[in-house]
């Protein structure tokens, strides 16, 4: 195991359309990509392990990540360690592989959520996963997946820690967490996941003032025409979700379910 790291939030599933091939037998990146938008997650990442290359690892990287981010792993932490574990060997393999950087600051924050407080600040877990949103994000600057996972991880550590703490701490705020987030939709507007983990954010963290804008975001999420099983999933939550949406009580559980992988 190259790292085994412990770091926060919710986060972001590829968005890379599919390209047309035959799933049969997968030995290319293209193949594997039609599996992972399948939702054969298990396949597609032992063929991409298989593959043994910066490409493949950080699409077997992307498919361990996919079931931690629907909650459906049966162990969360140790599959989102699993797949930090493939996407820091696809960097090994090339440090200026943009998405290999991606995957490896989705899986820390899904392995830091399940840390305590004490742990993400003891071992310094949200710095690191503050420099790996930062080192996609050099590669990668229009990605508007990275300004999620940066919303994200505002987010996260004002969850974690409290408001007041998060920014003496490590300057994370709710202000900048918006900011990221709005620029992530401005850059990929009526993106099915960015526009859940948005909204259940913001329910999550003040209902009353901020659930008309989630209402909107949701409702905007729930008519798009979603192109992969992971989409599908995250759409059909949302309507359960927007179903509910009077019932504070139920809406406030579901985000922070949704926000704790649960």
């Amino acid at each position: 195991m190259m790292r085994k790291i412990i770091g926060v939030i919710i986060g972001i599933a590829a968005l890379t359309a599919p390209i047309t091939a035959s799933p049969a037998v997968a030995n290319s990146p293209p193949e594997i990509r039609i599996l992972l938008d399948q939702g054969d997650f298990d396949r597609a990442a032992s063929m991409g392990e298989a593959l043994a290359t910066a490409d493949g690892l950080a699409l077997a990287a992307e498919a361990l990540a996919g079931p931690v981010l629907l909650g459906h792993a049966n162990n969360q932490k140790d599959q989102a360690e699993a797949a930090l574990d493939l996407a820091e060997a696809a960097v090994a393999l090339d440090p200026n592989h943009a998405e290999a950087r991606l995957q490896v600051a989705l899986a820390l924050g899904f392995v830091t959520r399940a840390s305590n407080p004490l742990t993400v600040w003891r071992k310094g877990l949200a710095g690191d996963l503050k420099d790996a949103i930062d080192a996609h994000q050099t590669l990668a600057p229009d990605d508007a997946r990275g300004y999620a996972l940066r919303g994200a991880w505002h987010y996260g550590i004002v969850r974690k820690a409290g408001e007041k703490r998060a920014e003496n701490w490590y300057k994370a705020t709710l202000t900048d967490g918006n900011a990221a987030y709005e620029r992530a939709l401005e850059l990929s507007p009526h993106n099915i996941i960015i526009e859940a983990n948005y909204a259940l954010s913001l329910v999550d963290i003040d209902y009353p003032n901020n659930q008309a804008r989630a209402k909107a975001m949701l409702e905007d999420c729930t008519g798009e025409n979603p192109k992969t099983a992971i989409e599908r999933a995250v759409q059909a939550r949302m309507a359960a979700v927007l179903a509910r949406w009077d019932d504070r009580e139920f809406v406030e559980a579901e985000a922070a379910n949704w926000l704790d992988g649960a």
